[in-house]
């Protein structure tokens, strides 16, 4: 029994020790291939270091991707990849004339380009999807530069009705936040969306898109908008001055849209407790006049002039809160 388990065992280690020569002899006819094909100076890939500017060539050898943080500036996103506190800041000088570097928001796509020497040539910096900014390496220095991107400008109508609510209606049509809040803000001496529309409403528009590279890269302006609620029929066109700099909506009688009061002074999420002369206060839980309209919203939401005028107090009062006075024309306050 044990001599047939030593004879199985020896042919096993003589069948291992043929297969180890078969893959050390292949292995061998391998690698004298591998050196007659490849040069014997490969390069060895050594990632580059930051400010080592010491050629011209344009085209770029590698691109490394990277995106604006949380709490993030331009300065540590290029201090996280390998450049000093001096390079940052020579950085920043060179492209301010073009862009404040403060307005990058996260999610903003910065792209740090190298030359097939391995040397820095350029960083590009996307300002969402319609500008990029270039910091381009010259003669031991930074020029910063915007470059010139190809938008395609795309007319688009649509026409719908109210389900639910503006928002939810032009989502429907495949539309988004900025464009609802485009063509309520053109409204919004008038009519107020968040109180005043009803199922059944109907609307429609004309607004430019523009396209980078076939693709949807934002929304332009807002030619042409109307809205119809019951008897209301509102509609406005943009009319554009001349010279390019002024705009504004007029109506098919060639008035403003703009009128003395907002309806809206915010982009409020819901009324949390309207005007009434026997509203339950929520502290005191009792009967109380509450002659005024509380808007909820999210802290930060920008809060708006019904109208020009001056700020004659600010001040804090009571259950008002924080309370700024504003003194508007004929007499008005606010």
């Amino acid at each position: 029994m044990k001599k047939s388990r030593s004879r199985k065992t020896l042919r096993l280690v003589r069948h291992f020790s043929l297969a180890s020569a078969g893959l050390y002899g292949m292995s061998l006819v391998g690698l004298a291939a591998w050196q007659r094909l490849a040069p014997l100076d490969l390069p060895r890939y050594e990632a580059p270091r930051a400010g080592e500017v010491s050629t011209l060539e344009r085209e770029p050898w590698v691109v490394v991707p990277d995106r604006v943080r949380r709490g993030e500036t331009l300065a540590t996103l290029l201090q996280r990849n390998g450049f000093t506190p001096r390079e940052v800041h020579e950085m920043a000088a060179a492209l301010t004339p073009h862009f404040n570097p403060r307005h990058l928001r996260p999610g903003d796509e910065v792209e740090i380009r190298y030359t097939n020497g391995g040397d820095v040539e350029a960083i590009w910096i996307h300002r969402g999807a319609l500008d990029t900014y270039e910091i381009r390496s010259e003669h031991g220095g930074w020029v910063g530069d915007q470059l010139a991107i190809v938008i395609e400008h795309r007319e688009v109508s649509h026409q719908g009705s109210i389900r639910g609510s503006l928002f939810a209606s032009m989502e429907l049509l495949g539309e988004s936040a900025p464009l609802v809040i485009a063509f309520a803000e053109v409204f919004a001496w008038d009519f107020d969306f968040y109180t005043q529309s009803r199922p059944g409403d109907r609307f429609s528009l004309l607004v430019e898109k523009l396209y980078r590279d076939d693709r949807f890269a934002g929304y332009g302006d807002l030619l042409a908008a109307r809205y119809v609620s019951g008897e209301t029929d509102l509609s406005a066109f943009l009319f554009v001055d001349p010279d390019g700099k002024k705009k504004g909506y007029y109506d098919p009688n060639g008035k403003s849209m703009r009128k003395a009061f907002l309806r809206t002074p915010l982009k409020f999420q819901r009324i949390s407790s309207r005007f009434s002369y026997g509203r339950l206060h929520p502290v005191h839980r009792r009967r109380m006049p509450h002659l005024g309209v509380d808007y909820a919203a999210r802290p930060g939401t920008p809060v708006h002039s019904v109208a020009a005028g001056t700020v004659t107090g600010i001040s804090t009062k009571g259950g008002s809160g924080r309370m700024v006075t504003i003194r508007h024309a004929m007499g008005y306050q606010s």
